[in-house]
Protein backbone atom coordinates (compact mmCIF):
# COMPACT_ATOMS: atom_id res chain seq x y z
CA UNK A 1 0.00 0.00 0.00
CA UNK A 2 1.51 3.86 -1.08
CA UNK A 3 1.88 6.42 1.63
CA UNK A 4 0.11 8.42 -0.49
CA UNK A 5 -0.83 12.24 0.52
CA UNK A 6 0.94 11.34 4.01
CA UNK A 7 4.89 11.83 4.87
CA UNK A 8 6.61 9.17 6.88
CA UNK A 9 9.88 11.48 6.75
CA UNK A 10 8.37 14.59 7.55
CA UNK A 11 6.94 12.93 11.31
CA UNK A 12 10.43 10.86 11.62
CA UNK A 13 12.67 14.48 11.26
CA UNK A 14 10.03 16.57 13.59
CA UNK A 15 10.54 13.73 16.30
CA UNK A 16 14.01 14.15 15.51
CA UNK A 17 14.27 17.95 15.62
CA UNK A 18 12.83 18.44 18.97
CA UNK A 19 14.26 15.69 20.81
CA UNK A 20 17.75 16.89 19.68
CA UNK A 21 16.71 20.42 20.71
CA UNK A 22 16.05 18.73 24.01
CA UNK A 23 19.13 17.48 24.18
CA UNK A 24 21.35 20.39 23.36
CA UNK A 25 19.11 22.19 25.58
CA UNK A 26 19.86 20.10 28.58
CA UNK A 27 23.42 20.02 28.12
CA UNK A 28 23.85 23.77 28.11
CA UNK A 29 21.91 23.85 30.82
CA UNK A 30 23.40 21.28 33.00
CA UNK A 31 27.34 20.48 31.93
CA UNK A 32 28.53 19.10 34.46
CA UNK A 33 25.78 16.56 34.53
CA UNK A 34 26.28 15.47 31.66
CA UNK A 35 30.17 15.25 32.46
CA UNK A 36 29.24 13.50 35.42
CA UNK A 37 27.56 10.92 33.29
CA UNK A 38 30.54 10.91 30.51
CA UNK A 39 32.99 10.30 33.08
CA UNK A 40 31.15 7.91 35.12
CA UNK A 41 30.56 5.09 31.91
CA UNK A 42 33.83 5.80 30.43
CA UNK A 43 35.61 4.49 33.27
CA UNK A 44 33.15 1.37 33.87
CA UNK A 45 34.11 0.60 29.64
CA UNK A 46 38.04 0.61 30.33
CA UNK A 47 37.34 -1.76 33.40
CA UNK A 48 35.20 -3.84 31.33
CA UNK A 49 37.44 -4.10 28.66
CA UNK A 50 40.42 -4.49 30.73
CA UNK A 51 38.94 -7.87 31.77
CA UNK A 52 36.68 -9.27 28.83
CA UNK A 53 39.04 -11.86 27.79
CA UNK A 54 40.19 -12.62 31.15
CA UNK A 55 39.62 -16.07 32.11
CA UNK A 56 38.64 -16.24 36.17
CA UNK A 57 36.24 -17.80 38.54
CA UNK A 58 32.89 -18.99 37.47
CA UNK A 59 30.05 -19.76 39.72
CA UNK A 60 26.29 -19.50 39.59
CA UNK A 61 26.40 -16.58 41.84
CA UNK A 62 28.85 -14.73 39.10
CA UNK A 63 27.03 -16.10 36.33
CA UNK A 64 23.60 -14.42 37.59
CA UNK A 65 25.83 -11.50 38.03
CA UNK A 66 27.65 -11.16 34.73
CA UNK A 67 24.47 -11.47 33.16
CA UNK A 68 22.54 -8.51 34.87
CA UNK A 69 25.40 -6.75 34.68
CA UNK A 70 25.47 -7.01 31.08
CA UNK A 71 21.82 -6.23 31.35
CA UNK A 72 22.50 -2.86 33.63
CA UNK A 73 24.98 -1.64 31.32
CA UNK A 74 23.18 -1.62 27.80
CA UNK A 75 20.44 0.19 29.68
CA UNK A 76 22.21 2.84 30.96
CA UNK A 77 23.12 4.20 27.56
CA UNK A 78 19.03 3.73 26.84
CA UNK A 79 17.90 5.56 30.07
CA UNK A 80 20.52 8.29 29.31
CA UNK A 81 19.29 9.27 26.14
CA UNK A 82 15.77 8.87 26.42
CA UNK A 83 15.77 11.35 29.89
CA UNK A 84 18.59 14.03 27.82
CA UNK A 85 15.57 13.80 24.68
CA UNK A 86 12.96 14.05 27.06
CA UNK A 87 11.21 10.54 26.28
CA UNK A 88 9.85 11.04 29.71
CA UNK A 89 7.49 7.94 30.58
CA UNK A 90 9.94 5.81 28.53
CA UNK A 91 12.55 7.05 30.44
CA UNK A 92 11.13 6.23 33.51
CA UNK A 93 10.07 2.92 32.63
CA UNK A 94 13.82 2.31 31.87
CA UNK A 95 14.98 3.92 34.50
CA UNK A 96 12.46 1.79 36.97
CA UNK A 97 14.00 -1.21 35.31
CA UNK A 98 17.35 -0.08 36.01
CA UNK A 99 15.81 0.01 39.85
CA UNK A 100 15.15 -3.29 39.53
CA UNK A 101 18.40 -4.76 37.85
CA UNK A 102 20.72 -3.10 40.17
CA UNK A 103 18.88 -4.15 43.02
CA UNK A 104 18.73 -8.15 41.84
CA UNK A 105 22.79 -7.85 40.84
CA UNK A 106 23.34 -6.81 45.02
CA UNK A 107 20.39 -10.01 46.08
CA UNK A 108 22.68 -11.74 43.82
CA UNK A 109 25.72 -10.94 45.77
CA UNK A 110 24.33 -10.83 49.32
CA UNK A 111 22.82 -14.47 48.42
CA UNK A 112 19.05 -13.32 48.81
CA UNK A 113 18.29 -13.65 45.27
CA UNK A 114 15.14 -15.93 44.27
CA UNK A 115 14.81 -16.45 40.86
CA UNK A 116 11.26 -15.71 39.28
CA UNK A 117 10.71 -13.21 42.09
CA UNK A 118 11.08 -9.26 41.39
CA UNK A 119 14.09 -7.98 43.01
CA UNK A 120 13.25 -5.96 46.51
CA UNK A 121 13.98 -2.67 45.74
CA UNK A 122 14.59 -1.87 49.79
CA UNK A 123 17.98 -3.93 49.40
CA UNK A 124 19.50 -0.66 47.90
CA UNK A 125 17.69 2.01 50.90
CA UNK A 126 14.72 2.58 51.62
CA UNK A 127 15.00 6.00 49.92
CA UNK A 128 14.92 4.26 46.49
CA UNK A 129 11.15 3.17 47.57
CA UNK A 130 9.89 6.45 46.99
CA UNK A 131 11.48 6.75 43.58
CA UNK A 132 10.23 3.59 42.74
CA UNK A 133 6.74 4.48 43.80
CA UNK A 134 7.16 7.15 41.46
CA UNK A 135 8.98 5.29 38.23
CA UNK A 136 6.01 3.35 38.48
CA UNK A 137 3.15 5.62 38.40
CA UNK A 138 4.36 7.06 35.60
CA UNK A 139 5.59 4.14 33.61
CA UNK A 140 2.33 2.22 34.16
CA UNK A 141 -0.04 5.20 33.04
CA UNK A 142 -1.43 4.51 36.48
CA UNK A 143 -1.64 8.00 37.92
CA UNK A 144 -3.48 10.34 35.49
CA UNK A 145 -1.83 13.73 37.13
CA UNK A 146 1.34 12.54 36.80
CA UNK A 147 1.40 12.38 33.17
CA UNK A 148 -0.23 16.05 33.39
CA UNK A 149 2.67 17.41 35.29
CA UNK A 150 5.48 15.27 32.21
CA UNK A 151 3.11 16.41 28.73
CA UNK A 152 0.63 19.25 29.52
CA UNK A 153 1.57 22.07 27.64
CA UNK A 154 -0.18 25.92 27.30
CA UNK A 155 -2.43 26.02 24.47
CA UNK A 156 -3.50 29.30 22.97
CA UNK A 157 -6.98 28.80 23.81
CA UNK A 158 -6.04 28.50 27.66
CA UNK A 159 -9.81 27.17 28.54
CA UNK A 160 -8.56 24.00 26.61
CA UNK A 161 -6.15 21.14 27.89
CA UNK A 162 -2.89 20.21 25.62
CA UNK A 163 -0.31 17.68 25.55
CA UNK A 164 2.90 17.81 23.35
CA UNK A 165 2.90 14.89 21.03
CA UNK A 166 6.92 15.71 20.33
CA UNK A 167 9.40 15.68 23.26
CA UNK A 168 9.55 18.86 25.28
CA UNK A 169 12.30 20.28 27.09
CA UNK A 170 11.09 20.55 31.10
CA UNK A 171 14.53 21.09 32.48
CA UNK A 172 13.39 19.82 35.86
CA UNK A 173 12.07 16.36 34.90
CA UNK A 174 15.29 15.63 32.73
CA UNK A 175 17.24 16.29 35.57
CA UNK A 176 15.19 14.15 38.06
CA UNK A 177 15.77 11.19 35.68
CA UNK A 178 19.35 11.73 34.48
CA UNK A 179 20.40 12.42 38.02
CA UNK A 180 18.92 9.17 39.20
CA UNK A 181 20.26 6.95 36.20
CA UNK A 182 23.82 8.70 36.88
CA UNK A 183 23.69 7.75 40.51
CA UNK A 184 22.40 4.04 39.89
CA UNK A 185 25.18 3.66 37.52
CA UNK A 186 28.01 5.00 40.15
CA UNK A 187 26.91 2.16 42.72
CA UNK A 188 26.22 0.12 39.53
CA UNK A 189 30.38 0.97 39.45
CA UNK A 190 30.90 0.20 42.85
CA UNK A 191 29.24 -3.75 42.42
CA UNK A 192 31.24 -4.00 39.35
CA UNK A 193 34.77 -3.89 41.38
CA UNK A 194 33.20 -6.74 43.99
CA UNK A 195 32.47 -8.75 40.77
CA UNK A 196 35.91 -8.04 39.24
CA UNK A 197 37.55 -8.91 42.64
CA UNK A 198 35.59 -12.02 42.67
CA UNK A 199 36.26 -13.12 39.57
CA UNK A 200 39.66 -12.29 38.80
CA UNK A 201 40.80 -11.52 42.15
CA UNK A 202 41.60 -7.60 41.67
CA UNK A 203 38.68 -5.07 41.23
CA UNK A 204 38.87 -1.27 39.93
CA UNK A 205 42.38 0.46 39.98
CA UNK A 206 43.46 3.48 41.89
CA UNK A 207 42.81 5.49 38.89
CA UNK A 208 39.33 4.28 38.41
CA UNK A 209 38.19 4.57 41.96
CA UNK A 210 39.46 8.04 42.49
CA UNK A 211 37.73 9.14 39.49
CA UNK A 212 34.47 8.11 40.76
CA UNK A 213 35.07 9.50 43.87
CA UNK A 214 35.45 12.67 42.32
CA UNK A 215 32.00 12.53 40.16
CA UNK A 216 30.89 11.39 43.94
CA UNK A 217 31.94 14.65 45.18
CA UNK A 218 30.86 16.19 41.69
CA UNK A 219 27.45 15.52 42.18
CA UNK A 220 27.02 16.42 45.80
CA UNK A 221 28.27 19.46 45.45
CA UNK A 222 25.94 20.58 42.26
CA UNK A 223 23.10 19.10 44.76
CA UNK A 224 22.39 16.81 42.13
CA UNK A 225 21.50 13.83 44.61
CA UNK A 226 19.28 13.62 47.88
CA UNK A 227 20.87 13.10 51.07
CA UNK A 228 19.72 10.10 51.84
CA UNK A 229 21.08 8.70 48.01
CA UNK A 230 24.13 10.32 48.74
CA UNK A 231 25.09 8.71 52.37
CA UNK A 232 23.84 5.26 50.57
CA UNK A 233 26.28 5.81 47.27
CA UNK A 234 29.30 7.16 50.13
CA UNK A 235 28.49 4.22 51.91
CA UNK A 236 29.28 1.54 48.89
CA UNK A 237 32.09 3.65 48.02
CA UNK A 238 34.03 3.22 50.98
CA UNK A 239 33.19 -0.30 51.01
CA UNK A 240 34.53 -0.11 47.61
CA UNK A 241 37.97 1.76 49.02
CA UNK A 242 37.92 -0.95 51.52
CA UNK A 243 38.03 -4.23 49.47
CA UNK A 244 40.87 -2.28 47.36
CA UNK A 245 43.42 -2.79 50.35
CA UNK A 246 41.88 -6.24 51.23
Amino acid sequence: MDNVGFSFENCINAQKEASENCSVHFIQSEPMLFTAFSITISVIHDAMQRNLWVSGRSDAEEKDRLILGGTFYQGIFVAERLSRESYFSQAAAVVRQQLECLAAIVESRLGKRISGKTPNISVLNNAFGKDYGNLSQIAHVSVPKKLEVVYAILSQDYNKPAVSILPAFNIKIIKSLYSLNILLTLLFAFELNDLFHHLYEIGLNEKELTTLGNVLALLEDIGAIEDAHLNEANKSFQRTLYSATE
